[in-house]
């Protein structure tokens, strides 16, 4: 008799076990290896069966008993049993009756599988916020491979910039366009005329500027023909000056009047002559002083005479001053000192200032006049060229003109720039 305790162990075929528990990440390798096993079995059943078959055979040999035949027949039967189970397992497992089955949702169903991990619902996907930094995370359930997650919105508007203005990181929790855009200051429509001398300034405008803007200036004045014009001696002269000079300032003086003689029976001194500045303007001279009268005045601008029997000083004039001791009246220039010393001659006038007197205690002399003088006088719509005449002082009286002379008269033409403005 063949000992049964050498046949090998056949364990329960697969799908007498129970529902199996199958972790997920690892059901596809399982079901394969399930299925390799099953392939292999029928090949373990027939060495199985043959090695069967020989002890049965050598049993059959061996035995003489009808009872060794009935152990070999019931041998094979049971065999035979074994292999037909693993050749219909094997079947099975290529149909696919053992793979696992994610979506089979029947517990009883061999492709179940158990325990196995949900998927997140859309209340457990987390929202996106701006700035936040990624985690792994901690859930035990599955996100599926198309899951979205809800991302914060677009701004629905953009901040004004203005000019100046301080950057900001922003606190808003939307996101912003990549084409978005913001609302910039306009540029500025007008421009600030600038002034000579004028001091710079930031401004406080809102508005911006071009970089090709530019500012109105000042214009640059025209340079114009300048300069002026002196008459110092008596005579007559011509004026011609450059073309476009149409205004002139003045300054003149009639010439001085000469102071009388001591002498009771001296004459008198001269009157000065006119100083005439074209059709514009004529400035007479100033009178002679005579035996107790002092000389009169050429016009304005001249000082009278003085008048030792009046005990009356010589006057101012525009600018000079009248003459001591009775003498000359002044103009633009002073007055002639009159004298007590008999052997002297009575101090001149000068621009247009009268002569002063010699005086004593038998006669009262008189100082001569100061011409009549302007300062700086404007004149426009001149046309040149013009004439000038500059009048001649007046001479003293007495023996060797013992009476002071008058002094010349003057005229200063000013033209374009270096002349004043004053009327």
């Amino acid at each position: 008799m063949p000992n049964n305790n050498n046949i090998p162990k056949i364990e329960p075929f697969p799908d007498e076990a129970p529902n199996r528990q199958m972790t997920p990440p690892r059901f596809i390798s399982a079901a394969d290896s399930c299925v390799a096993h099953m392939y292999k079995l029928p090949d373990q059943m027939n060495t199985l069966a043959e090695y069967m078959t020989e002890t049965a055979t050598t049993a059959a040999d061996d035995a003489s008993t009808l009872a060794a035949q009935e152990t070999v027949d019931k041998t094979k039967v049971e065999l035979q049993s074994y292999v037909d189970k693993a050749e219909a397992a094997a079947n099975n497992a290529t149909g696919g009756q053992v793979q696992a089955n994610w979506n089979e949702t029947n517990t009883t169903a061999k492709g179940y599988i158990q325990n196995k991990p949900a998927f997140a619902t859309t209340a457990q996907f987390t929202a996106l916020t701006p700035g936040a930094t990624g985690a792994g995370g901690t859930a035990n359930i599955f996100a599926r491979q198309d899951h979205t997650h809800t991302l914060p919105g677009y701004g629905p508007t953009t901040t004004t910039l203005t000019v100046g203005g301080t950057g900001v990181v922003g606190t808003a929790t939307t996101i912003a366009r990549s084409d978005h855009t913001h609302t910039m200051p306009g540029f500025g429509t007008t421009t600030t005329t600038l002034t000579s001398g004028g001091t710079g300034v930031v401004g406080t405008a809102t508005t911006l500027a071009r970089s090709d803007h530019t500012h109105t200036l000042p214009a640059i004045p025209v340079s114009a023909p300048h300069g002026f014009a002196e008459y110092a001696t008596p005579g007559t002269y011509t004026l011609n000056l450059p073309a476009g000079v149409t205004e002139i300032w003045v300054t003149a003086c009639g010439g001085g009047g000469g102071a009388s003689a001591q002498d009771p029976s001296g004459p008198s001194g001269g009157a000065g002559g006119a100083t005439v500045i074209g059709g514009l303007i004529t400035l007479n001279g100033g009178g002679g002083g005579r035996n107790g009268q002092g000389g009169i005045a050429g016009g304005t601008g001249g000082g009278k005479g003085g008048d030792q029997q009046t005990n009356e000083e010589g006057e101012n004039g525009v600018t000079g001053i009248g003459g001591a001791l009775f003498g000359g009246g002044g103009s633009l220039g002073n007055g002639g000192n009159g004298s007590w010393n008999y052997s002297d001659q009575g101090g001149s006038g000068i621009m247009g200032g009268g002569g002063g007197v010699v005086m004593n205690t038998e006669c009262y002399g008189g100082g001569g006049g100061g011409g009549a003088a302007i300062l700086r006088k404007k004149f426009t719509g001149v046309t040149f060229p013009i004439s000038i005449t500059i009048g001649i002082a007046g001479v003293g009286g007495g023996t060797n003109n013992q009476g002071g002379n008058g002094g010349n008269g003057y005229a200063l033409i000013e033209y374009g720039l270096t002349s004043l403005t004053n009327n």
